[in-house]
Formats: structure tokens, C-alpha cells, sequence
């Protein structure tokens, strides 16, 4: 098995729909819910900074976190919420964003599955003949799908509402039990390894979006 190593991305690959996305916004504030445990708010952070843009994050925890000390180094500004789920962060966010930009949580929309789309097509994948995704909105596996259809596509799901050829037993918010030997977020991608190393066929690519 190969690794598609997107955790060498500032932000991973989240990183290349946004930064074809931001071309795309008018707006030069962009809102958004983003989770301690996963890499859109950095991504997104970066991505506007490096657009002249400036990301507004939502996110709850403390500024000591190891994730939000990272966002905060970045032109973002960080509104630092208590406990609450991130449906109701995405409505306070969208409550205080005016008439900017407001980005639903894992950019599940069609715009951000297109631009990412856009950008995957780029890759040359044609060693490969299957490619294993961690799933939580699905957006990166459907976008991958699109940019190569001939491929076959084997997907982990980390969340119980998601949908995958095979759902990890740790919860979401629960570290991956049997981690990869490479950098790999725990809460999300490292949960793919346990399955992989079991059920990969010849020619398989793991993709790895963030660390």
C-alpha cells in the first residue's frame, strides 16, 4: 500500500478544494464551525490568509488547545464558544456573519465538492486501482469519485450517521486504537489503517488528509 501524504499540506487536503473555492467567493470574510478534532478551521484559516481573505472561526475550547493555538496563528479571528454541538455552532456563526461568507461544517456543500473536484483532477493516480478514504461528511470521497471514476473506493466511515464499506468502532471523538505508522490524525484518517492492513487489494492508495 502507498499513503497519499496530504498531512505534508498546512491544513491537509482540505487545503486544495478551499484554496480553488476562495477564487471563486466574493466575500472577503468568510465564517465558519470548526471542531478542535478535525483540520477545516486550519485549512481554512490558512487558505483565506494566503487569498487575502480573513476567516472568522467558530470553534469551542480554550486557547490553550493545541489546534486553536494553531488557528490563532494565522490573520483568523477566533471566537472561542462553551461546549455545544457544532449544528448550533454553524447557527451562531451564520447569526453573526452579516452579509459574509458563512461555510457549513466540513464545507459540506455542492460549491467546495466541486472546487475540490477541480483540484483532484490534477493528480495522476493511474498506478492505483482502489483508494481508501476516511468518511465523515463524505465530501472528499464523493469529490474523489468524480475526479476518478474508474477507480474502486473503499471508505471508513467515523461517524455512526456516515456512509462506508466499514464504520470504525471508536467513537468520533475517541483516538484511533490501532494508528498507522505515519502522521496521521487520530480522531479521523488514522482510524482507515485497522482496515486497510486487513482488506486492501494490490495497487491501493490510503489517502491521508491530515495530521
Amino acid at each position: 500500500m502507498d499513503i497519499q501524504r496530504d498531512d505534508l499540506i498546512v491544513g491537509g487536503t482540505k487545503r486544495r478544494g478551499l484554496d480553488v473555492l476562495l477564487n471563486r467567493t466574493t466575500s472577503n470574510k468568510i465564517f465558519y464551525p470548526g471542531t478542535t478534532m478535525g483540520h477545516g478551521a486550519l485549512a481554512l484559516a490558512h487558505a483565506c490568509e494566503d487569498a487575502g481573505k480573513q476567516a472568522h472561526i467558530f470553534i469551542c475550547g480554550q486557547a490553550e488547545d493545541a489546534m486553536i493555538k494553531k488557528i490563532m496563528k494565522t490573520n483568523a479571528v477566533v471566537n472561542l464558544n462553551r461546549p455545544m454541538p457544532v449544528s448550533a455552532l454553524y447557527e451562531l456563526a451564520k447569526s453573526q456573519s452579516g452579509e459574509s461568507a458563512v461555510f457549513p461544517p466540513g464545507f459540506d456543500m455542492p460549491e467546495f465538492e466541486e472546487a475540490m473536484t477541480t483540484a483532484l483532477k490534477d493528480l495522476d493516480l493511474s498506478s492505483y486501482n482502489e483508494i481508501w478514504t476516511c468518511s465523515v461528511t463524505g465530501t472528499l470521497t464523493r469529490a474523489l469519485k468524480k475526479a476518478f471514476p474508474d477507480k474502486l473506493f473503499r471508505t471508513v466511515s467515523v461517524v455512526k450517521s456516515g456512509d462506508g464499506d466499514f464504520t470504525a468502532p471508536e467513537k468520533y471523538h475517541q483516538k484511533a486504537k490501532n494508528p498507522p505508522p505515519y502522521p496521521s490524525c487520530p480522531y479521523t484518517d488514522a482510524k482507515v489503517w485497522q482496515f486497510a492492513t486487513l482488506h486492501a487489494g494490490p495497487r491501493a492508495l490510503i489517502w491521508n488528509t491530515a495530521a
